[in-house]
């Protein structure tokens, strides 16, 4: 009888584990970028860097999947995070960690987390990160999103 019931078990949730596509984020793409910058203490007060990244993701040893975001940053590492809800799709996150952002002649340190996600609707992947960075040469701190979207 146990086995009956574990058989039945597998048919109703087969279908639905069957219906979650894996994605694989492996790969070259060329992307924009948008940086905006809140410095800490400054109100309605935002900077913007803007500007274009060739993005490589590759496979680490483990499951880890190595996020080069071009010249202009830093290598991050991420994991590839399967869905909890019925909604929801195979992204890659990428926990918070040290990187920087080079623009012109000045260099950010930064720490960044977030997530990397493939968008079915409009057939891109999309890197979406938030944390802090530093400004050594105004001698400030602030917070800032990183958002980057693949070219057609």
């Amino acid at each position: 009888m146990k086995t009956i019931a574990k058989l039945a078990l597998c048919a109703v949730l087969l279908p639905a584990v069957g219906c979650i596509p894996d994605r694989d984020y492996t790969g070259e793409y060329e992307m924009t970028y948008d940086v905006v910058m809140s410095p800490a203490g400054v109100e309605q007060r935002e900077e913007v860097r803007a500007g274009l990244a060739k993005v490589e993701i590759r496979e680490g040893q483990r499951d880890e999947h190595l996020i080069d975001l071009g010249a202009s940053f830093c290598l991050l590492i991420g994991q590839k995070e399967w869905p909890t809800e019925i909604d929801q799709m195979v992204h890659l996150s990428v926990a918070p960690q040290a990187c920087w952002f080079s623009y012109g002649d000045t260099t950010y340190p930064l720490t960044l987390g977030g997530t990397v996600t493939y968008d079915y609707d409009s057939e891109r992947t999309t890197i979406v990160l938030a944390g802090s960075y530093s400004d050594e040469a105004k001698k400030s701190r602030g917070s800032l999103t990183v958002e980057m979207t693949e070219t057609w």
